[in-house]
């Protein structure tokens, strides 16, 4: 297989940006594919560079694997999710994303300049951001996106081409590889990603009993029986919003793991409908996201 023109047109442009901004990266290494991509770029234009890795404590055992590979620093959180989720007293969701800020951005502080592997085509947030940023809630920092204007066509095409080694999770049908049970993909990959690593799952649902417990000591509001409970409500909660498919999920995995949250499901499902909190109790710091002009 060959590149067509327009790949190696991309290539040629994407190492000339980086040239033309600078001569000394950090390069935000997350193993995925198209971080695979932006290495290969960055290797070609002849600057310095530096991978770092911020491990989350919930990555994939396999893509931390392929990490190992490489010549990375690997940076370690503060806190690990399972204290995160104990200390805010409830999970991330696709709102509420404590996760993010947390266990990856706020670990970035001293980067300067910096070469991610964000492309426009892979959301409509990411369609607005340009090749050069500047991060307004961190003064100084630099955001140089190389591959922003590259398809996942684009990205396979170089992977494929130049032999590069990549996860073994994309050949077993993961498009996209992010910590397991992320709630931004829905109900349909938590239960995904829970039943593949059962350990992790158990991990979170234990730190549900302890953030339950928390809530109870702070007098909190607190309307699930045990961490599952809380579980199987996170699965549901996750997003914005739910309909009949992610329930028959949900059922699905109760029937496996059995049903143990005190109540029978259907009338489980109308408390969760009618006591959907919003994305922050009163009492919760709001996140602000990071700002790019």
């Amino acid at each position: 297989m060959s590149l067509c023109r327009e790949t190696k047109d991309k290539i040629e442009q994407s190492v000339e940006m980086i040239r033309a901004s600078g001569n000394d990266y950090t390069l935000a290494f997350s193993g995925g594919k198209d971080s695979l991509a932006l290495d290969f770029v960055a290797s070609l234009s002849g600057v310095r560079y530096r991978r770092k890795y911020n491990l989350t404590t919930v990555d994939p055992p396999e893509l931390v694997r392929l990490v190992k590979t490489f010549d990375v620093q690997f940076r370690k959180p503060e806190l690990s999710m399972w204290q995160l989720i104990v200390e805010k007293t409830l999970p991330p969701n696709s709102i509420r994303r404590w996760c993010c800020e947390c266990l990856k951005h706020s670990r970035n502080n001293g980067d300067g300049l910096v070469l991610t592997g964000v492309r426009a085509e892979e959301s409509q947030q990411r369609s607005n951001r340009r090749m050069v940023e500047t991060c307004r809630n961190i003064p100084g920092r630099v955001i140089v996106n190389p591959i922003l204007h590259w398809t996942e066509a684009d990205v396979w095409s170089v992977i494929s081409e130049y032999n590069l080694p990549y996860c073994s999770l994309y050949d077993q049908g993961f498009t996209r590889l992010g910590c397991i049970c992320c709630p931004m993909q829905g109900a349909k990959g938590m239960i995904r990603d829970a039943l593949r690593w059962p350990k992790y799952a158990m991990a979170y649902i234990r730190s549900f009993d302890r953030a339950i417990d928390r809530r109870r000591e702070k007098g909190m509001s607190c309307t699930w029986e045990n961490g599952l409970d809380m579980f199987y409500w996170w699965l549901l909660t996750s997003q914005k919003s739910f309909g009949k498919r992610d329930i028959a999920i949900v059922r699905v995995l109760a029937a496996r793991w059995g049903w143990k949250t005190g109540t029978d499901f259907d009338e489980w499902v109308g408390r969760v409908r009618l006591n959907k909190p919003s994305c922050a109790d009163d009492d919760e710091e709001h996140t602000l996201p990071l700002v790019f002009e």
